[in-house]
């Protein structure tokens, strides 16, 4: 099972030939060391950097469109020992394995200890297509202020609260229905109301303080909003097993009206 988003999972099954775009997995791959910021693909962020060694990877379906772009935004984490980081793209089909030291089929950056100097932060990225393309529920042009969208989250935070599983649905309808198609699966609406019934709700919900709440535009050409309360996301649930579930959640206007798109 691959983990897709904070709470979309489906399973990856053997490839059918007659299609290739709907048994394409678009990929991206880390090695870091001693490095701190961020990695980000159409201006979603992939994964954050905080100095020790890492490596991993993570589709990217949901989040392409059409024209894309990768890039890393990072500093060294300790500026008297030596850094590196490596990063790209491949394009894989249901059910291969890439190989943990390949960072890219597609296009492959590598910033060595030389690309470093002092505490500066170093910007770097790559353009490269992709069949799928999500640009219409992604980078939509209607004007929508800070304050509309506090209150639109607002009313999420209220679904979560009153545990309103139909009423959240509704309003993630654009999200599950970009992720089956990014996926060519059916399953992503059942798994995300188990999900909800059966981990999210239960769960406790972190009040906020809604003085506090602060948007920030983000996604491709920073056409999304995200809602934060200070540093925090608006959403966070203890669930039962002890772990915090913080959902990240970008909001978007389709066909005239804000919904919760990735």
């Amino acid at each position: 099972m691959i983990t897709l988003a904070s709470f979309f999972i489906v399973q990856v099954v053997s490839a059918n030939a007659e299609d290739e775009s709907k048994n394409t997995i678009y990929q991206a791959a880390w090695q870091s060391d001693n490095i701190s910021g961020d990695l980000y693909v159409n201006g979603f962020v992939i994964t954050g950097f905080k100095g020790s060694q890492s490596f991993g990877t993570s589709p990217l379906n949901p989040i392409l469109i059409g024209n894309n772009e990768i890039w890393a935004k990072v500093r060294k984490a300790d500026t008297s020992k030596p850094a590196h980081l490596s990063f790209g793209i491949s394009k894989l089909s249901k059910g291969n394995v890439a190989a943990t030291n390949e960072c890219g089929n597609l296009l492959s950056i590598e910033l060595r200890d030389d690309y470093f100097k002092g505490a500066g932060v170093v910007t770097m990225g790559k353009k490269f297509e992709s069949t799928l393309n999500f640009s219409r529920n992604l980078s939509g042009t209607e004007n929508v202020n800070e304050k509309e969208v506090i209150e639109y989250a607002k009313q999420i935070y209220d679904l979560f609260k009153a545990k309103n599983a139909v009423g959240i649905q509704k309003e993630f309808e654009v999200k599950i229905s970009d992720y089956s198609k990014a996926y060519s699966t059916d399953i992503i609406a059942s798994e995300f109301e188990s999900y909800l019934k059966n981990d999210l709700l239960p769960g406790k919900l972190s009040k906020i303080n809604p003085n506090k709440l602060k948007a920030k535009k983000s996604g491709p050409n920073n056409k999304l909003w995200q809602v934060f309360e200070g540093d925090k996301e608006l959403i966070r649930i203890n669930l039962a097993d002890g772990s915090l579930n913080e959902m990240s959640m970008y909001i978007g206007m389709v066909d005239g009206k804000l919904h919760v798109v990735r």
